[in-house]
């Protein structure tokens, strides 16, 4: 956890707002739109995890950073800490690095909710 503060820490050091006419910082459509797309994977994610969270017998979380069993109130927090931090870290990088962050994250849950679907995991609210 600590290693992932650091990380942190260092992008947010290296993306102080220092420019000149062009303003590499500026939010654009684009990053409207990749903001837009991960949250809907999150959102899946979520949906995914509360229909496994009501059948304990067939499965248990993947994600060693909440147990195998956590409370619905634990995976909650945990979602949506995570977009908060995923969109605050795009917030502070320039151009092109905050494409390539949004790209990159949206691949990770990506993969996490096509990984749930092939064990036949369905959605529930």
């Amino acid at each position: 956890m600590k290693k992932i503060i650091f990380l942190i820490v260092c992008i947010l050091l290296f993306s102080i707002r220092i420019y000149g006419e062009e303003n590499p910082y500026k939010w654009t459509t684009q990053d409207s739109i990749l903001q837009g797309a991960f949250y809907s994977i999150c959102i899946i994610d979520w949906m995914q995890t509360n229909y496994n969270h009501k059948h304990p017998e067939k499965y248990r979380e993947g994600n060693p950073l909440l147990g195998k069993y956590p409370s619905r109130a634990r995976y909650t927090t945990f979602g949506i800490s995570c977009m908060v931090l995923q969109t605050g870290i795009a917030y502070f990088l320039p151009k092109p690095y905050r494409g390539y962050w949004q790209f990159f994250m949206i691949g990770f849950e990506g993969y996490n909710v096509c990984k749930t679907f092939t064990i036949h995991s369905q959605m529930s609210f």
